[in-house]
């Protein structure tokens, strides 16, 4: 996958999607914490956020969890055939973990 100088995929084709599909992700990851993890927490963590106009926060990270981060982000840009966010690639992530770490055994 080719990269321009701001880390974005080269291809202009694959950017071409819209706001509603880049936050499918993000919206899909709210849903299942919700269910999985409960509504009323989710909700109060995501009070602080309600009123402003961003929508993001900043958090440090490890370099190991960047190098995963963007080599997931690599793999479905080729499996989904569209440009794909860090954050899409971490909401997708963290996903799959309150799925697994939620598993009824």
């Amino acid at each position: 996958m080719e990269h321009s100088s701001n880390n974005r995929v080269a291809d202009k084709r694959l950017r071409r999607i819209g706001y509603e599909k880049r936050r499918a992700f993000t919206k899909r990851l709210r849903s299942t914490a919700r269910i999985r993890l409960g509504h009323d927490r989710i909700d109060r963590q995501l009070a602080p956020w309600a009123d402003r106009q961003d929508h993001w926060a900043s958090m440090r990270v490890r370099p190991e969890v960047v190098a995963t981060v963007n080599t997931v982000r690599e793999r479905m840009v080729k499996k989904l055939d569209r440009e794909v966010s860090q954050s899409e690639a971490l909401s997708h992530l963290v996903e799959l973990g309150v799925i697994a770490l939620t598993e009824r055994k």
